[in-house]
């Protein structure tokens, strides 16, 4: 066995809320982080009839400042990784996925799981962005090894979070063609995505970024425009076209890192973007399709990692937690949104 392999297992013995999680790294031929580490992705088989597709979070980079100081994204494989949120716990009243099977994708490329390209900011850092490509390698990887259990599972929740929710979305036909064409019930979960930012937050990146993200959205037969904000229409565009799915989208009516950090915009500006009629919540008041919101007036990012009211327990106005939102959405389906 490799040493990536005891260093992941004394990670799960040691972590209170997972000790039945044993993940397993997958090496990945072929496939990079950022800055030239090999790639794998991280497999705990658990309810066979149950899978689980996890898509980390963990922003972006977009020149030297960003990419060079890593301060909003990492660009190397973490060897250490701590799997003590609530989401990986095997409790019940902690995690709603507490019973799957999970396949975790890490992000380790800044460029939201969609690029497809080296580059070198002004010749003095290069960064390999082959998010893409990582994710393809690495679901090949484990359909080649575990593809015959999971097509033949009852349930497949795809969930990603921050950067990973949006870098699910770019890449969700591979995932649709590959597990949930085959797999009768799906759930997809988008926590924290950042919905509601303008062309501003676009104007950041370079064409062949801005291209892979047109990419992944015309895969969908989806057109992205970044002059046509706020991106919650195009997430609720996506929906509608995969009506054999459940979508839930979780956002902070205030999510200080979509807003403040990466969206350049006040806590109030995107409080009045989210709960305005183009926000998720106004476009998704009527329980009738596969689409449902959890929007909190909140400052939290993300909430599905944490235990209790920092995160898994945030209540929206009428006392819906996010686990329990999500718990509904699994059984039951997209239903009343919530803010």
């Amino acid at each position: 066995m490799s040493k990536n392999f005891f260093l992941l297992l004394l990670t799960v013995i040691f972590s209170k809320n997972v000790a039945a999680r044993m993940f397993e790294p997958i090496d990945v031929p072929g496939a990079f982080c950022g800055r030239g580490e090999q790639y794998f992705v991280m497999v705990d088989l658990h309810n066979l009839k149950k899978f689980a597709f996890v898509f980390e979070g963990g922003g972006a980079c977009w020149d030297l400042v960003t990419c060079a100081t890593q301060v909003a994204t990492q660009l190397d494989q973490p060897r250490d990784y701590v799997f003590s949120d609530a989401l990986y716990s095997d409790d019940s009243k902690l995690s709603p996925l507490s019973d799957y099977s999970m396949v975790y994708f890490p992000y380790c490329t800044g460029d939201l799981f969609a690029g497809s390209f080296n580059t070198n900011y002004q010749g003095l850092y290069e960064v390999q962005h082959q998010g893409r490509k990582n994710f393809l390698l690495g679901l090949q990887s484990v359909m080649a090894t575990y593809g015959g259990l999971i097509r033949k599972a009852d349930e497949a929740v795809f969930y990603g979070y921050s950067a990973g929710a949006l870098g699910l979305m770019l890449n969700f036909t591979d995932l649709h063609d590959q597990v949930g064409s085959y797999v009768p019930k799906k759930t997809v979960i988008l926590d924290g995505m950042g919905l509601h930012w303008d062309e501003s937050v676009w104007k950041r990146f370079q064409a062949p970024m801005l291209d892979a993200i047109k990419e992944g959205f015309g895969r969908m037969n989806v057109v992205f425009d970044p002059s046509d904000w706020p991106l919650s229409k195009k997430a609720i565009e996506v929906c509608h076209k995969f009506p054999d799915y459940e979508f839930g989208l979780l956002q902070g009516s205030m999510d200080w890192v979509m807003g403040s950090l990466f969206g350049l915009m006040s806590p109030l500006t995107h409080r009045r973007r989210v709960y305005g009629p183009d926000g998720i919540y106004q476009s998704l008041l009527g329980p009738t399709d596969n689409c449902a919101a959890f929007v909190p007036d909140t400052f939290k990012h993300t909430f599905l990692e944490k235990e209790g009211a920092m995160g898994m327990l945030t209540k929206s106005k009428s006392g819906m937690t996010a686990y329990q939102f999500v718990k509904d959405l699994i059984h039951d389906g997209a239903g009343a949104s919530y803010r």
